[in-house]
């Protein structure tokens, strides 16, 4: 009997103790559970959100709350001039203090699981210039969540981001840039929150990291608090500044289109009259630059300023394309000079059948029915053979026997033989001479017997005169173009060889 008293007693204990558990827990409890560090469990989490509501910040109505920033990048990928962003993976650190989660037991700081972060206040910190963004979750949420016992909380999160940079492309592909991250709060301002970048190290890149196109000159950071019409918010941005590497640009492009400029200057050596070998040169090589030029273009954004890289291939197209103006006005030059020959020579022709016809008239009008008119002058009954023999011979002289006096009237006669060599007109200098021998032979030789023999040698001399004018002057007509070819072969590589100096002196400073 004794003993089923005893086991209804401690039945009847065990529900009380329970009863009073249950109770306990249901008013709460204000004692805080004694922890170690190695052995948090649920009673310790539980009784740090014991009063606490995460939709205050800490401090509330006090002064901000004090949020230090640190920034790793792990990597930074792939820079587009054309969308003018990069992206690039960091590690975010934020480290701010709340009261409410100290605690006394321990002296170390407790790692917990970020599923508390939806418990917690945080700040709501923002990348401003971010296009897209992601966390990593392989193989769970890298996120890093740490409280110590005097409050601070740091939240360690790895970021994925795209973002932008407002990159000037003036001096492209020899240009720099500044590529930024900016951080700032959304919704709390300078009286709630305030940023700043943690002490030593607030930012750091990894050794590791390696770009194709650019190398990293340096970084630092920066406050960058903004004023907008719902006040003023904190913000801090890091700065990374890069330098382009120009070994792609001058292999792929500068290289390429300073060999097809050179290669538009072997026309310069090519017969003017081949004009199939030099359009087809000409022609290929413009083509090839503005292939050249387009492909440039292709990975820039449409911007409405001059490129260094523009200038470039303005300047080189600019010359491939003068090569082929060059070749141009040295074919009109030799086409011009062959017809003007052309047209010379048919004169001639014309000049010369005119004059033969002259001489058969004159030679048929020295005779009358067979007999010299010279024939009752002793002097001349034994020239008539002479005369016809002349008169056949040369057309001056046909002209010089008059019907009336039988002497030579010179000077009218010299006159009618310029009148008859349209080609003499051409050339002043020849009729100078012409008059000259004119006035001479007029002064010299006044006996017509006497002087035919000279005057028949001045003639001569004078077409001689008239004959070596042409061809100088043809000669010199010809030579022209060669003297164009001749001067281009040594301006356009002196000019260009000039453009190549003022440009990598100015855009490599």
């Amino acid at each position: 009997m004794a003993v089923k008293m005893t086991k209804s007693f401690c039945l009847l204990l065990l529900k009380f103790l329970f009863y009073c558990e249950i109770l306990q827990t249901a008013l709460g409890s204000t004692d805080e559970p004694t922890v170690s560090p190695g052995d948090v469990n649920g009673y310790f989490l539980d009784s740090l959100l014991v009063n606490y509501d995460g939709r205050v910040r800490p401090n509330f109505g006090k002064e901000s709350v004090l949020v230090n920033i640190s920034l790793q990048v792990a990597s930074i990928g792939h820079i587009a001039e054309s969308t003018m962003d990069y992206r690039v993976t960091v590690f975010l650190r934020q480290l701010w203090n709340d009261p409410r989660l100290q605690f006394t037991d321990g002296s170390e700081p407790v790692n917990v699981d970020v599923s508390l972060l939806k418990s917690l206040w945080v700040p709501d910190l923002f990348v401003v210039n971010e296009k897209s963004a992601n966390f990593h979750s392989v193989t769970k949420d890298n996120k890093l969540l740490r409280i110590s016992p005097t409050g601070d909380v740091l939240l360690s999160q790895r970021l994925s981001l795209t973002l932008a940079c407002n990159m000037k492309l003036h001096r492209f592909p020899m240009d720099q840039q500044i590529c930024k991250i900016q951080l700032e709060s959304y919704a709390f301002t300078t009286r709630d929150i305030d940023f700043k970048w943690a002490e030593g190290i607030a930012m750091n890149i990894e050794e590791s990291v390696e770009l194709p196109q650019f190398f990293i000159q340096s970084y630092w950071t920066e406050i960058c608090t903004r004023m907008y019409s719902t006040g003023e918010y904190p913000c801090v941005e890091a700065l990374i500044k890069l330098q382009r590497q120009t070994g792609y640009y001058i292999i792929q492009t500068y290289i390429p289109t300073l060999l097809i400029v050179c290669l538009s200057w072997i026309s310069f050596w090519i017969d003017a009259t081949a004009s199939t070998a030099r359009v087809a040169l000409g022609i290929t090589t413009v083509l090839t630059m503005t292939t050249q030029t387009s492909s440039a273009q292709e990975s820039l954004p449409k911007v409405s300023y001059i490129k260094a890289i523009d200038i470039w291939m303005a300047v080189c197209l600019l010359f491939v394309f003068s090569a082929l103006l060059e070749f141009s006005a040295v074919n009109y030059m030799a086409r011009w000079n062959e017809k003007r020959l052309q047209k010379k020579q048919e004169k001639k022709q014309a000049a010369d059948k005119l004059l033969e016809d002259e001489q058969e008239a004159a030679g048929e009008s020295s005779f009358a029915n067979g007999v010299p008119i010279f024939e009752n002058q002793s002097h001349h009954n034994s020239k008539p053979e002479m005369f016809r023999e002349k008169a056949s011979s040369s057309g001056f002289l046909s002209g010089l026997i008059s019907r009336k006096t039988g002497r030579r009237t010179i000077k009218n006669d010299v006159e009618q033989y310029i009148a008859c060599n349209n080609n003499l007109h051409d050339y002043p200098e020849t009729t100078l001479e012409i008059e000259h021998s004119k006035n001479v032979v007029d002064e010299e030789f006044s006996d017509a017997d006497e002087n035919d023999q000279a005057i028949e040698q001045k003639c001569q001399d004078l077409k001689k005169v008239e004959a070596n004018k042409v061809v100088n002057q043809s000669e010199q007509s010809s030579d022209l173009s060669v003297r164009v070819d001749e001067f281009s072969r040594i301006a356009f590589p002196v000019a260009f060889i000039s453009f190549n100096v003022v440009y990598w002196c100015t855009f490599m400073r």
